[in-house]
């Protein structure tokens, strides 16, 4: 079957809408918060923000909040060296922009702070989102059901999946996207809203989830 990049988002975009707790502005708002206190410092205050977040995106599934937070404090110092070697000097691109070989010291430590004895990718993928929204898409089940592999292959299925995607369906994709956030009177995309990643995410729920 030939993909439809657009078609796909629309079907994206109809299965969000199914799910009562999946914010109506694409997390826009959320990505605003989260700009507002990540600085790369990593302080007891930002970690019981992002702890509430990521329970909230059901990452910390199977973890006590108590052993999260120890393995965090433990990790600190490496998370700053990450953020100011790795993630810093990369945050005005994308994940277009990077190779996973460039960025994934940040979900390694993510991997290290809720270790799993899968190997799983969900809480990595989600820590580092929420540190740098364009460079790390968010792995789950619902874009990519049964069995998401390593979070390495879904990196790069992200950026092959947009790679493979024509400029014009590009930017079609990213005004259709713009219009659904801005749509009864949410605010325009902030600066650095993670586009590709939203976008390719809407598009592999459209693809799993077709109407």
């Amino acid at each position: 079957m030939i993909e439809d990049p657009l078609l796909e988002l629309e079907d994206g975009l109809r299965y969000w809408k199914t799910r009562p707790k999946w914010p109506a502005d694409l997390h826009n708002s959320f990505y605003r918060r989260r700009a507002e206190i990540t600085d790369g410092l990593f302080t007891d205050t930002w970690w019981k923000q992002t702890l509430r977040d990521l329970h909230a995106w059901i990452a910390t599934r199977n973890a006590r909040h108590s052993d999260l937070t120890e393995r965090f404090c433990h990790h600190r110092t490496d998370l700053q060296h990450a953020w100011a070697s790795v993630i810093a000097p990369n945050l005005a691109g994308d994940i277009t922009t990077v190779t996973w070989e460039q960025v994934c010291d940040l979900p390694a430590l993510g991997a290290r702070i809720k270790p799993t004895a899968s190997g799983s990718g969900v809480f990595p993928s989600k820590l580092s989102h929420f540190i740098a929204p364009a460079l790390f898409p968010v792995l789950d089940q619902t874009a990519l059901p049964g069995g998401q592999g390593s979070y390495a292959g879904y990196f790069d299925l992200v950026r092959q999946t947009w790679a493979g995607t024509r400029a014009a369906d590009r930017a079609a994709l990213q005004e259709r996207l713009t219009a659904e956030i801005t749509n009864a009177g949410h605010d325009e995309p902030i600066t650095g809203y993670p586009f590709v990643n939203k976008i390719v995410e809407l598009r592999l729920i459209g693809r799993h989830h077709p109407a």
